[in-house]
């Protein structure tokens, strides 16, 4: 066995001459080499070298340092070697210095997030609190509140607006609905859980900041975790919100995401005031503008729940366990005809993935059932019937969930589409 290369060489002695040293940038610890070559640990920085006469054995020491000058050494005299390890105590020392800025970027990076995510808190509690917000809109998908929502977006409108909100960054998500080709009011607050991007130190509504450009493609969780409404009149509302429409490509060629005024349902639930819309909003499709939003939803506060009404989501509840039942079960897509989007072959048994593993995954992130409230009880179930990632054995029900009126609408149509989705779970009535 080798033993570490001295700090210290004794006096009487040179080192062998060094034919080879390369700088390697790999992590290690002090080593031996199987081939005979030693190596030097600095931080990041690993000498190589290889003798070439037989390897001379060094007594052991804790650092690499300069050799000491010898009697019958010239001051003058300047061998290879002497400018080989000079040159090498300049690389390693570019190193460390290379190294401890790598640290403070990734601690500055470290702080901004800190900062971003209790900005985010503070924002939510105030939002809270007081009942109204204001945050950027986007028509994207029915989110329900605790449903995650993960992806890859190569948007480039999208991805810097993720940069630009940053981690704990908060934002309403709206879905459209395609019958009426408007786009719901109702919806949810999101928060950017995760974004592998970091976002600038100040950002604007806009969007451009002084990041840069944007990334090419971000991977990106959001999680649902409020209900929500923007606000407007009860009917003829306009609001300038994000939606994919090929309109917004300059080449027409495909969907992307852009800014612009968008006309949404009718609603009982509204206000007087022409709140989100009209020619004040002069701004490029790319630069985005926050909505109000009612976050309290005092009107449904308000609703009176009856014996009945207790009595109906009492009736449904089983209808979930079943549910739960069937859809975790892998024999339950051995029968080719129960209708499933995850199927691997339509027509032919089995999964993408594992549906025991998938749902529980779905009822870690949903949590427990509601017990209390009836209008999140109702949300609760179809968050588990249109799971995310989907399973795609039941109608979905999530924007028209959001859009009901009142708690008994919603158990309603709870009910129905539970009913039918264990329908084609068993076989009997396909979707």
């Amino acid at each position: 066995t080798m033993p570490l290369l001295s700090a210290s060489l004794p006096p009487p002695r040179r080192p062998a001459k060094l034919l080879v040293a390369t700088l390697l940038t790999v992590t290690s610890a002090r080593l031996i080499s199987p081939t005979g070559a030693f190596f030097i640990s600095n931080h990041n920085a690993i000498l190589e070298v290889r003798s070439a006469s037989p390897t001379p054995h060094f007594p052991r020491a804790q650092h690499l340092g300069p050799l000491p000058a010898t009697a019958n050494d010239n001051e003058n005299d300047s061998s290879p070697d002497d400018g080989m390890m000079r040159e090498l105590s300049q690389r390693i020392t570019d190193l460390t210095e290379r190294e401890e800025s790598a640290s403070q970027a990734f601690e500055a990076g470290l702080q901004r997030r800190v900062r971003s995510v209790r900005s985010s808190d503070d924002l939510e509690a105030k939002a809270s609190q007081s009942g109204t917000a204001h945050l950027p809109a986007v028509a994207f998908d029915q989110l329900l509140p605790r449903q995650r929502l993960s992806g890859r977006t190569s948007d480039p409108i999208f991805g810097r607006m993720l940069r630009d909100l940053g981690l704990g960054g908060l934002f309403v998500m709206v879905s459209v609905d395609a019958r009426a080709r408007k786009v719901r009011r109702n919806g949810v607050v999101a928060r950017i859980e995760y974004v592998d991007v970091d976002s600038p130190e100040t950002s604007s509504w806009g969007g451009v900041g002084p990041g840069g450009e944007a990334p090419t493609a971000v991977d990106f969780c959001v999680v649902g975790r409020s209900r929500c409404r923007i606000v407007g009149p009860c009917t003829d509302m306009v609001a300038r919100i994000g939606r994919w429409r090929r309109a917004h490509d300059p080449d027409g060629e495909e969907a992307v995401l852009g800014f612009a005024e968008e006309r949404f349902l009718d609603s009982p639930f509204g206000v007087a005031a022409k709140v989100n819309g009209g020619a004040d909003f002069e701004h490029d499709i790319g630069e985005w503008t926050p909505v109000k939003i009612d976050c309290a939803l005092v009107n449904e506060s308000r609703e009176e729940v009856t014996q009945d009404t207790i009595d109906k989501a009492e009736s449904i509840a089983p209808l979930l366990d079943r549910w739960v039942e069937l859809a975790s079960n892998t024999k339950t897509y051995d029968n080719i005809d129960v209708v499933a989007t995850a199927r691997i072959k339509t027509g032919e048994p089995g999964l993408h993935n594992d549906p025991e593993k998938h749902i529980r995954g779905v009822l870690k992130d949903i949590g427990e059932r509601p017990s209390s409230d009836l209008n999140e009880f109702c949300f609760w179930g179809a968050a588990l019937i249109n799971p995310l990632p989907p399973l795609g054995v039941s109608l979905e029900v999530r924007g028209r969930m959001l859009e009901a009126k009142s708690i008994n609408e919603r158990l309603d149509l709870l009910q129905r589409t539970v009913e039918r989705s264990i329908q084609n779970l068993e076989g009997t009535r396909p979707l």
